[in-house]
């Protein structure tokens, strides 16, 4: 869960947006994220999952199978 947390968090610096509070929980994340006017919503969450979803997968994936 750690590492998640983690990835989030450095996604969200990339983009440059604030993270004002979050919890992890089992099996999702809860967050509540200041974005400037001119991102979308959709397109920063887009982002968001997009990019996670492959980093924790590369994370989580052993190079044998």
């Amino acid at each position: 869960r750690r590492d998640i947390v983690q990835i989030i968090k450095d996604l969200c610096k990339w983009k440059g947006i604030e993270i004002i509070e979050g919890k992890a929980m089992p099996d999702h994340i809860h967050i509540l994220v200041k974005i400037p006017p001119k991102m979308s919503i959709s397109n920063f969450m887009g982002y968001l999952k997009g990019k996670s979803a492959v980093m924790i997968r590369l994370l989580y994936t052993s190079d044998a199978a």
